[in-house]
């Protein structure tokens, strides 16, 4: 067997206590893995899961891959690397990532950041920014926040359904004739679509 390393390490907090718990498993892909703590950082890394299903009151989610991820926490921070479909939940806390196809993320204090969206998304944040590098889609989809910025660097030939309360739109080239339509509106903040 080859083992692969430390793929998951879970830091737990009792009290005035720090435990760390370290699992060691052969490098595989593993069919889904399911973790429910009250209170802990958690890093899976080096193991591909085909389902991964976290919730935790307090403490970080950092994963590596995985086929579906759904990821709630209260407080803390959510980061992926490469994920084909997820549905990620923090109440306070940022959530970032690098490559995903399709994603619904909700925060409620938070930003969030991913470089890469590649078929639909629904992104929605009450006190906090949406910046998305690299917007290529295939379905409709969504990027509402409250109270904060929309900034998509670069986007796919999509039409842009723009809404600001208090704050300038800047959208660059935007095809109303397009058949794929994305709704980003923020009350008080600005959006800025480049091409």
């Amino acid at each position: 067997l080859n083992f692969s390393g430390f793929f998951l390490i879970v830091n737990l907090f009792f009290c005035f206590m720090n435990s760390r718990i370290e699992i060691l498993v052969p490098k595989a892909e593993y069919n889904n893995l399911k973790i429910k703590i009250a209170s802990g950082d958690i890093d899976v890394k080096d193991i591909i899961f085909k389902d991964i299903n976290i919730s935790s009151k307090s403490g970080d989610i950092k994963i590596n891959k995985a086929l579906k991820a759904d990821l709630n926490l209260v407080s803390g921070d959510i980061s992926f690397n490469e994920l084909d479909e997820a549905k990620l939940v923090t109440v306070s806390g940022n959530i970032e990532g690098n490559n995903i196809n399709k994603v619904i993320a909700r925060t409620i204090s938070g930003d969030i950041r991913i470089s890469d969206i590649k078929k639909s998304c629904e992104l929605s944040t009450t006190s906090g920014d949406i910046l998305i590098s690299n917007l290529n889609i295939t379905n409709n989809s969504i990027l509402k926040t409250i109270s904060g910025d929309i900034i998509v660097d670069k986007s796919n030939d999509v039409y842009f359904d723009t809404e600001t309360m208090s704050g300038d739109i800047n959208v660059d080239q935007n095809n109303r004739f397009s058949k794929i339509e994305v709704k980003a509106s923020t009350t008080s903040g600005d959006i800025n679509i480049s091409k």
